[in-house]
């Protein structure tokens, strides 16, 4: 009797067009790289600014890491001074740990780790336009690109205080790739590849728990506990403004998941909305003198979006620190060019 035997079926041969595009994607990769550390080379030679004296150079609060219980309690411990208290504590306490590593009086570490944190960040934006619907490669390459290297973002880069924007942007991203991502788009079962007949001890130990792994992967996989709120709450104390994350989860779902998110928004907004107003209750006090009247602040939003809308075509003139003047009423022209601009970004957005 013979057997008949069948020959493996040999891996299909790499055609022209897909080698072309392999090498398209890693060349587009290896330059953008390029460009970013090029554009950067500079940064770890910028010292400390004028906005990091007081919660930095100057802050007694972060030279012990005894503080650090405290920072999550007392807002005056973020700056020497009484006007600028702020309820960051995770921010508090990796300046405290920086300073315990090197000292205030060397800027170099503080740069580092805000450069390390903003490369972070542009990957995580590089993988949220990829899982955005529509998105592929080189859109999303595009974009983390242009984030990486325009000039608005010095501001966050170069300040050693702005760091807490860089803690807070990683964490919102995650958090929306965390929802776009989880569950649907992991598989349904984590193998360990252990063979059926074991012929090590290493995969003795494989066969035996892959039952209990795919178990308690399963059970991780379909549990209903917000994940995503996770990165976004470590935000939150780093820099409340990561309470965005919110209307943002909200847009995203009224867009590309349109009534299947409801809980979803409602939890972080409910989380968000929480944290926000906690964290104004605890600093209202320590800003009396520099606060601007609510009303106005509110009026002069639409305008800061005009102005950062400008400055985002021509990065010019860039100053760190705002030098806009309150919008008096709600009728004034700057006003009315705000509301404009934020309306046709929306339905921008939409289209």
């Amino acid at each position: 009797m013979h057997t008949k035997t069948i020959a493996p079926t040999p891996p299909s041969p790499v055609t022209p067009k897909q080698t072309t595009a392999l090498v398209i994607f890693w060349l587009t990769l290896v330059l953008a790289v390029a460009g970013f550390f090029g554009a950067w080379s500079n940064h770890f030679q910028s010292g400390f600014h004028l906005d990091d004296r007081h919660p930095i150079v100057l802050n007694p609060a972060i030279r012990s890491l005894s503080n650090i219980p405290r920072f999550f309690s007392d807002p005056r411990l973020f700056s020497s001074q009484f006007g600028h208290a702020a309820y960051q504590p995770l921010l508090s306490t990796f300046f405290a740990v920086d300073y315990a590593l090197r000292g205030h009086s060397d800027a170099l570490l503080f740069q580092v780790q805000n450069f390390i944190w903003f490369w972070a960040s542009v990957g995580w934006f590089y993988l949220l336009l990829r899982l955005i619907p529509g998105g592929d490669h080189y859109s999303s390459l595009f974009g983390a690109t242009l984030y990486g290297l325009h000039p608005l973002a010095t501001g966050t880069v170069n300040h050693a205080v702005q760091f807490g924007v860089l803690l807070g942007t990683v964490g919102l991203m995650c958090g929306l790739i965390i929802v776009m991502s989880w569950p649907q788009r992991f598989p349904a079962d984590i193998r360990l590849g252990a063979p059926k007949v074991p012929k090590s001890e290493w995969d003795l130990i494989r066969l035996r728990s892959q039952p209990r792994v795919s178990r308690w992967y399963k059970k991780l996989r379909s549990t209903r506990v917000a994940f995503y709120m996770i990165p976004v709450f470590f935000g939150l104390l780093a820099y409340p403004a990561t309470a965005v994350f919110a209307p943002l989860l909200a847009v995203y779902m009224l867009l590309f998941e349109h009534g299947k998110g409801v809980r979803r928004v409602l939890y972080s907004g409910v989380v968000c909305g929480v944290y926000w107003i906690a964290q104004v209750v605890i600093t209202w006090k320590y800003g009396v003198n520099s606060r601007l009247p609510l009303v106005d602040y509110w009026l002069t939003q639409p305008l800061v979006v005009l102005r950062s809308l400008y400055f985002f075509f021509v990065p010019v003139n860039l100053n760190p620190v705002s030098v806009l003047p309150p919008v008096e009423h709600a009728w004034s022209p700057l006003a009315i060019a705000g509301y404009a601009t934020v309306a046709g970004l929306v339905c921008l957005a939409v289209m």
